[in-house]
């Protein structure tokens, strides 16, 4: 554990995920992200979901295939049914992440 947490103070601030651009452009985000991504969500997005974040799936806010980014500030944990509701043009639910973790969801 000492070993780690040394290794961990060493590297560059600039990437720990939570500041990340290296997976910027790829499809999904790697196993780092993924778990930062969990850890800072805890639960689903959605308002009054509490399915826990390592149950759902990690959403682009801004969709991937429309210029988002694969980087903390526009990914969150979403539960199958509340990610599928957001890509939904029907559903009415619309969302965006004004800040890291933030998340504001509009009907």
């Amino acid at each position: 554990v000492r070993a780690a947490l040394a290794a961990a103070r060493e590297r560059d601030p600039d990437e720990h995920p939570a500041r990340s651009t290296a997976e910027a452009d790829h499809r999904f985000p790697g196993a780092e992200l993924t778990r930062w991504i969990h850890a800072r969500d805890r639960t689903c997005r959605f308002p009054m979901c509490t399915r826990p974040a390592v149950a759902c799936q990690i959403d682009h806010t801004r969709d991937h295939t429309h210029g988002g980014p694969t980087q903390a500030d526009n990914l969150g944990a979403l539960s199958l049914g509340h990610h599928l509701a957001k890509h939904e043009p029907d559903s009415g639910w619309t969302v965006h992440q004004p800040q890291a973790g933030t998340f504001v969801w509009r009907s």
